[in-house]
């Protein structure tokens, strides 16, 4: 995967996400969450505060 972090994520992005463990999901800005193209895993929300390096767009 080939990530182009000189771009800002905006909300439907794929995006490389780091919070402890490395992934790669949907970025919902919407409704502060990453979602997972998989439906049997369940979103990740994103909190206010939260260390969480989202890079991609």
């Amino acid at each position: 995967m080939i990530v182009d972090r000189s771009l800002k994520p905006t909300h439907g992005d794929v995006v490389v996400a780091l919070d402890g463990q490395l992934t790669c999901k949907v970025l919902d800005q919407q409704q502060g969450r990453l979602l997972s193209a998989n439906d049997d895993y369940a979103p990740i929300p994103i909190w206010e505060g939260q260390e969480l390096i989202v890079e991609g767009g």
